[in-house]
């Protein structure tokens, strides 16, 4: 027998209300590490990589709670399990607006998270090209022919030689 449905709205509503604080704080995160990373500031880039480990540490922290709480009442922690909860306790649809509301939340993150991975990627591979440049390096480039194919080939530049 589940215990009272009103006494878990509260607490449930609780965890996601700071899920989705939280999960917009890391959002937020992000667009300053994209700005930090468009600007080359190592420092905010630094800044921002300690305040993104920081956030996800406590929203997966709030996570576990959530899904313990939710397992704790019977119900599995899967979409499937939460609408069963929502079904259970949330007669107003308040919970599952919020929950929706972070589900969005994590999408953005995710997104912006991709982006930013492929901007450091790229600035990470820029920099490693010009390293080679200076070294005067013998590692292969790789470039595209015009049927898009790539093509290997020694780097003629030397700016080490120069």
């Amino acid at each position: 027998m589940l215990p009272s449905p009103d006494m878990y709205y509260k607490k449930i509503g609780s965890l996601i209300h700071l899920q989705v604080r939280a999960a917009r704080e890391l959002h937020s995160a992000m667009e300053k590490q994209l700005n930090a990373l468009r600007e080359n500031n190592i420092s905010l880039i630094n800044q921002a990589i300690e305040s993104l480990q920081s956030l996800s540490q406590k929203l997966e922290t709030l996570d576990r709670k959530r899904a313990y709480l939710i397992q704790s009442l019977g119900f599995n922690n899967t979409p499937e399990g939460m609408n069963d909860c929502f079904q259970w306790c949330d007669h107003s649809g308040q919970l599952k607006t919020m929950w929706n509301n972070l589900l969005n939340i994590s999408k953005k993150c995710q997104q912006q998270n991709l982006s930013n991975g492929a901007i450091t990627q790229l600035k990470y591979r820029h920099a490693g090209r010009a390293m080679n440049i200076i070294q005067g390096s013998r590692r292969n480039s790789e470039t595209y022919n015009t049927k898009g194919q790539s093509h290997r080939h020694a780097n003629p530049n030397k700016l080490a030689s120069a």
